[in-house]
């Protein structure tokens, strides 16, 4: 029987020089190969009925496949989000068009910028920039339109949190009080740990961005003592669509008009609603405040509570 293989032909002196001891290796692989085969032979009639059912059962309990997890971003990078408006539905337009279109709004040599990255969410319908250069990072923060295809969008952009940064927030702060007043009266000496602070658009509470992981439960406004409690992170509900997972100012789809209460398509002004909240299946709005499902780290939340709790003298 003839066997074709692959390579370079070379003489048989050539190849006793070259072999050295391969020989015994080659003699001992084949004699292991031998055992095990003879090993496999006995025993595959006893364990062949078992081994099928063994597998069944592995195929019956195997978990469902998971979405594929995007890289970690780099720590030390800056990130900058743009939301959208006017209806560009990001999970539709070609990233590698995104990235062209963002590199001409903010004035970038895409040559410059090769160490940035692009990234789109496409639940909350966002735009996430990586970028280790504060000046690239700036440039990206100051975009307020994106031109795709003859098409202008309106763009909201900012920074988020540096990394290993922790957020609080703290209540009945005067509307009258403008952001430059809030900065002052919280990024200060008393507050050594505080890096920014902003106020949650026209309400009376106010974010503050801790260094490290730790919040600690008062912090100084202008020498009084404020409560601070641990920011926690809420499903995004569109009013406009009804959909789970962004707002209704970034919603990709606004002339979709759907019932937040018992998701109607396009319902009448007359019409009757039964609200069913799409989270929990309650009999409530998506959303409604007395729903436990739009906090989606309740546990890490009260993991975090008792851990402050171990800390604080």
């Amino acid at each position: 029987m003839e066997v074709t293989v692959e390579g370079e032909d070379i003489s048989q002196e050539e190849f006793c020089a070259q072999a050295g001891w391969l020989d015994s290796h080659r003699q001992k692989n084949q004699k292991a190969l031998k055992a095990l085969s003879l090993t496999a032979e006995t025993s595959r009639k006893a364990d062949g009925a078992r081994a099928s059912v063994g597998l069944r059962e592995k195929l019956r309990q195997r978990k469902p496949a998971r979405k594929p997890r995007q890289p970690d971003l780099p720590k030390e990078d800056i990130k900058i989000i743009l939301r959208p408006r006017h209806g560009l539905d990001v999970a539709r337009t070609s990233q590698v068009l995104l990235r062209d279109c963002i590199m001409t709004a903010a004035n970038i040599d895409p040559t410059e910028a090769e160490e940035d990255t692009v990234r789109t969410n496409n639940d909350k319908n966002i735009i996430v920039i990586s970028s280790p250069s504060i000046e690239r990072a700036e440039a990206y923060n100051n975009i307020t339109t994106l031109k795709i295809k003859e098409h202008d969008h309106q763009i909201v952009a900012y920074a988020t949190p540096p990394e290993e940064c922790t957020k609080g927030v703290i209540h009945n702060i005067p509307s009258e009080e403008s952001e430059e007043m809030i900065s002052r009266s919280l990024v200060n000496k008393r507050n050594p740990t505080i890096l920014q602070a902003r106020r949650m658009g026209k309400t009376n509470s106010v974010v503050i961005v801790f260094e490290g992981e730790k919040v600690p439960y008062f912090v100084y406004y202008r020498g009084t003592e404020y409560r601070c409690y641990l920011h926690r992170k809420r499903h995004e509900i569109c009013n406009t669509c009804g959909r789970l997972g962004h707002r209704a100012d970034v919603c990709p789809a606004p002339e979709n008009n759907i019932c937040t209460g018992c998701g109607t398509k396009n319902p009448p002004s007359d019409h009757t609603c039964v609200p069913k909240c799409a989270l929990c299946g309650g009999d409530h709005q998506t959303g409604d405040k007395k729903c436990q499902q739009t906090l989606p780290d309740t546990l890490h939340y009260s993991r975090r509570e008792a851990w402050r709790r171990r800390k604080e003298p």
